[in-house]
């Protein structure tokens, strides 16, 4: 990417909606957008988006791209299955089950 890893941060902090940053993010360079890993990682790094994007540019996730990605998220959203792949909304859930 053409960007500096302190550019990113600042863009993704301009954002008002984080995952909706790291969604265009991860659409320009062409990687999936996987919350709960997103979520995971910005737990362990105050910039995190270098580390994610070197995760999903290893050759475990070569070939699948970010439109590839977001087809089977809207599969999941359709058939009512998404709150297992959004980490606050499962959290909730699982409070809701307790």
């Amino acid at each position: 990417m053409p960007w500096c890893n302190d550019c990113i941060k600042k863009f993704i902090d301009g954002f008002e909606n984080e995952w909706e940053a790291v969604d265009k993010l991860c659409q320009w360079a062409d990687i999936p957008f996987v919350p709960k890993e997103w979520v995971r990682l910005k737990e362990m790094n105050d910039n995190p988006f270098p580390a994610y994007a070197r995760v999903f540019q290893s050759e475990e996730f070569e070939g699948i791209g970010w439109g590839d990605y977001y087809k089977e998220f809207k599969a999941l959203e359709d058939a009512g299955m998404i709150e297992a792949e959004l980490p606050l909304i499962d959290e909730d859930r699982k409070r809701k089950l307790i």
